[in-house]
């Protein structure tokens, strides 16, 4: 979260969306919040705890700079769309569901779903292409986890063993 929360941050004021910025960085905030709670609970050096994810979000940011929106959106949102892939992966497999939150799935698929609204609106080629590719993938995930939920099909793995 800290790489997509800097990445973000940064492109809304290279782009000068301060509708980008705002949520973003409070984002940011928050996960540097959990961050520091993580390290000092677990006792994990700093570098460990912040390095990856500052230099994943910096090294994003100089893509979108360098190289333009769309390729910021390919490299910010490739981890997002993988994390999606791995829950449907999860959902498929998976015999109980009960820790995945309906709800957030929810919230987090109409979020895209304005995203992409406001993209579309005012032609911003990263949140375009990003929230296309998030609404699609957590529609997929928002949809086999109802239908999951409802009975209506069963997980692989609970099929492969029945």
């Amino acid at each position: 979260m800290l790489a997509a929360n800097v990445a973000w941050t940064g492109h809304g004021v290279v782009t000068g969306h301060l509708n980008i910025v705002i949520p973003n960085a409070l984002l940011l905030l928050c996960t540097l919040v959990i961050l520091f709670r993580l390290r000092s609970d677990r006792g994990v050096s700093w570098v460990a705890t912040f390095g990856p994810g500052l230099v994943l979000g910096l090294l994003n940011l100089g893509i979108n700079v360098a190289f333009g929106p769309v390729a910021f959106a390919i490299a910010a949102g490739i981890p997002s769309a993988c994390a999606q892939v791995i829950q449907f992966h999860e959902l498929l497999l998976t015999p109980r569901i009960a820790g995945i939150s309906l709800p957030f799935l929810a919230m987090n698929t109409v979020n895209q779903t304005f995203w992409l609204g406001w993209a579309l609106l005012v032609d911003e080629q990263s949140v375009i292409l990003a929230a296309s590719v998030m609404s699609v993938l957590m529609c997929i995930n928002l949809t086999w986890c109802l239908l999951r939920r409802h009975g209506l099909v069963r997980a692989r793995l609970a099929l492969m063993s029945a």
